[in-house]
């Protein structure tokens, strides 16, 4: 396939926001939906009018991992930074950060880790997971953090939490293969209570450890 072509496609749509059909994936539509209607009507119409017409895609860095393709883009005018995570030739992971490169010209390491992590999180939050970090990798396991309830969590009988774990499976797995640095060790889920204001504001780091799981 030619994956320039779909990039160039892709970030004509994000410049027109026009993200409701392929090539964007369903999951990432939905997401895009409930982000705009959160908006006021003036507010919609300044995002959609007078869009960049796109003038060049250029691909600054491909990364395979396992069975995923992960490509890095440039878009001109603006210097917009799109990032393509294909597995079988369809879009699984997608994120677009206007005119990213005109306010630094950030790291490419950065740049990469920054938009997969965006494309993970919405990724995640399709399958109701709130996907919070991710931290290791190297010779260590890769830890993907969850955020959940405390009380939630341990009134979960045995098969609710099967059925919690296979749900965060894939996107733990795809996390380590994106941000894990290379790590050939199964990687971790770490539950964690979500953080408040406070802990955030304070740099009190990650809350309350709740449960450890190896995926093997």
């Amino acid at each position: 396939m030619d994956v320039d072509a779909l990039a160039r496609d892709v970030a004509e749509g994000f410049e027109r926001f026009d993200i409701s059909a392929p090539p964007f994936p369903a999951y990432y539509a939905a997401w895009a939906k409930r982000e705009l209607a959160q908006l006021s009507p003036d507010q919609t119409a300044a995002l959609r009018a007078a869009p960049l017409p796109i003038e060049s895609v250029e691909q600054i860095e491909h990364r395979v991992a396992g069975d995923l393709d992960a490509y890095l883009y440039r878009a001109e005018p603006g210097g917009s930074a799109l990032l393509l995570g294909l597995r079988s030739e369809r879009i699984a992971y997608v994120a677009f950060c206007a005119g990213l490169y005109t306010v630094t010209e950030p790291y490419q390491d950065y740049t990469f880790a920054q938009l997969a992590m965006f494309a993970l999180t919405v990724r995640a939050e399709a399958d109701n997971v709130r996907f919070s970090g991710v931290c290791g990798g190297g010779g260590e396991a890769t830890r993907i953090n969850v955020d959940v309830e405390r009380a939630w969590y341990e009134a979960l009988d045995e098969p609710g939490r099967r059925a919690l774990y296979a749900r965060c499976e894939t996107i733990a797995r795809d996390a380590a293969l994106l941000l894990g640095n290379g790590s050939a060790a199964a990687p971790v889920l770490a539950f964690y209570e979500p953080q408040t204001g406070t802990e955030i504001t304070m740099g009190a780091g990650r809350p309350n450890l709740i449960a450890e799981v190896a995926l093997s």
